[in-house]
């Protein structure tokens, strides 16, 4: 396609991903799963085409089976990962797990590592990435965000995700109108979406702010003034999402969830109030996860395995939850918040995982603070960042996501090639 001419094939995959994933969105939409029923749906048909979009690139793939001595951090992980998934099903079969939830629990990881390895087998030359893949990148994010708007579809969550990258790579490169051409669709979309995407937002200036002390200041500088700012934001933090009301209607789906969170921070958690459905049920999650993994010793070490369910008709208040779960809701196979969701598929080896995931979180925030020139850098280590946190509530989005797992092994090439540039 002419509009992909100068795009290399990992940026045109974005796009082509989110058109891709909007398509099957709409679809399933118009065959009556509504809402959370529909995305194990569309994880499915994603995966697929993600599959078919790199099967030239499967062929003869080895996953190396040992950790070698200059091992990086990135190629650490994805070996624990599915060696660990590997045990999961082992531990599943044990426990006589539903066989699709067994079955896709290792699917959707195996996928991921082998497109690691995919990407990581290509050969990228050294040649200086120039801004033009930017700038294409830049303008169909846009288009795809006003399509969103005048149509009234509901915007997949990597649409947003990455025009918060891609403000935060206009600003360093100082393109402002096209930061504009951004902010204004992004702006609309986000007054219908959720908490967290207006959360990887503030981050994301949260970042940029850094940025701009990094280049004036020491790292220990920038250190202490990174922890004020948090200590000022977690002190005043009612008072600031107060003032988010002054731009933000308290009756949109988003202003819906700020007033949560004021009024937990004011009065706590009320469970029998329906206001607070979808916090109350990740912590009866949570806490049902803790009370699982303390049973014994093998669970403590091992989770529950591969599929592994719980039975939330009795203690899970959430009607979209129960409703949404495909063997009803005395199997409950998701778990939304990250560190509970690996406790409870993985034990012990889970929270190994979860602290390995978010070292290298804090190491591509350095990077990107570190990084005054490299936008391809800069790019996929935001990406891991941003999708990382974003999956904190919504754990199963992490593993799922095949661009996730594309922006580690570029996050690999970069750092192995000592700051090589896109192809």
């Amino acid at each position: 396609m002419i509009i992909f001419k100068d795009l290399p094939k990992l940026y045109a995959f974005i796009i082509i991903y989110i058109v891709v994933e909007l398509s099957f969105m709409l679809f399933f939409s118009l065959m009556g799963f509504k809402g959370f029923s529909a995305i194990p749906f569309v994880r499915v048909g994603i995966i697929m085409f993600s599959g078919i979009y790199f099967l030239n690139k499967f062929v003869g793939i080895k996953i190396p089976v040992k950790v070698r001595t200059n091992a990086s951090i990135q190629d650490s992980i994805i070996l624990f990962w599915i060696s660990t998934a590997v045990l999961s099903l082992f531990v599943g079969a044990f426990r006589n797990n539903p066989t699709m939830y067994f079955i896709t629990d290792f699917v959707y990881v195996f996928f991921g590592v082998t497109l690691y390895y995919v990407i990581s087998r290509d050969n990228f030359n050294l040649s200086r990435i120039t801004y033009r893949p930017m700038s294409i990148l830049t303008n169909a994010l846009s288009v795809l965000a006003i399509i969103c708007i005048v149509f009234s579809f509901d915007a997949p969550a990597v649409l947003l995700i990455m025009m918060s990258i891609m403000i935060y790579v206009n600003i360093i490169a100082k393109k402002q109108y096209k930061v504009l051409l951004l902010l204004l669709p992004f702006i609309i979309i986000m007054a219908s979406s959720n908490r967290t995407q207006l959360i990887i937002f503030i981050f994301m200036l949260f970042i940029l702010l850094l940025k701009r002390l990094n280049n004036r200041f020491s790292k220990r500088s920038v250190f202490i003034w990174a922890a004020t700012i948090l200590t000022i934001g977690y002190v005043f933090k009612e008072n600031i999402l107060e003032s988010l009301f002054l731009v933000i209607d308290r009756k949109s789906n988003i202003g819906y969830r700020i007033d949560q969170l004021v009024l937990i921070f004011k009065n706590g958690i009320d469970y029998s109030d329906p206001f607070f459905t979808s916090i109350a049920q990740r912590v009866l999650e949570a806490n049902a996860v803790i009370d699982y993994w303390t049973t014994d010793l093998f669970t403590f070490l091992f989770g529950t395995g591969s599929g592994g369910v719980i039975d939330g008709s009795k203690i899970f208040s959430d009607s979209s939850v129960l409703g949404s779960a495909l063997l009803g809701g005395e199997k409950v196979h998701n778990i939304h918040l990250l560190p509970f969701a690996f406790l409870f598929r993985y034990g012990f080896f889970g929270l190994l995982l979860m602290i390995m995931l978010t070292i290298l979180a804090y190491k591509a925030i350095v990077r990107v603070l570190d990084e005054d020139d490299n936008l391809g850098r800069i790019f996929w280590n935001l990406f891991f960042v941003f999708w990382f946190f974003f999956s904190i509530p919504a754990g199963a989005f992490l593993w799922t996501m095949p661009i996730f797992w594309i922006a580690l092994s570029m996050i690999n090439h970069y750092e192995k090639n000592h700051f090589a540039y896109d192809r």
